[in-house]
């Protein structure tokens, strides 16, 4: 998700390596690492434990950015262009966590249903 979003919205031409090695390969690799080697599936009612870093990393860059004048990305950025604190409120918590939420599950659907097929078929 973090690799489709980023390369989709956010990349520029001349991305740095740590801007790869951040949203592409660390992507990639978790995925590998999740599908492969962990082999219980996630209940949906666990999903929300999720959303616990995203939140707080957004909250801290909110309440730090002030005092530093520094956002990871523009869009978390309340002084960028014409954008105050409530547009970047709306964007973030009304379009980008209902967005990581439906992946999130979609994810987690994935992976339950990868470990049935397995489950099964070795049990065949």
């Amino acid at each position: 998700m973090t690799g489709i979003i980023y390369h989709a919205l956010l990349a520029e031409p001349g991305m740095s390596f740590q801007n790869h090695v951040v949203h592409t390969i660390n992507p990639a690799l978790f995925a590998v690492f999740y599908y492969l080697l962990i082999q219980e599936g996630i209940k949906l009612r666990h999903v929300w434990v999720s959303l616990i870093l995203p939140t707080l990393y957004f909250g801290i860059i909110l309440a730090v950015g002030p005092w530093t004048n520094w956002y990871p990305y523009n869009f978390m950025n309340p002084t960028y262009g014409n954008q105050s604190l409530g547009s970047v409120l709306i964007f973030c918590l009304g379009i980008m966590l209902p967005v990581i939420v439906l992946f999130t599950v979609l994810l987690v659907l994935l992976k339950n249903f990868l470990e049935k097929l397995i489950n099964k078929g070795l049990n065949a």
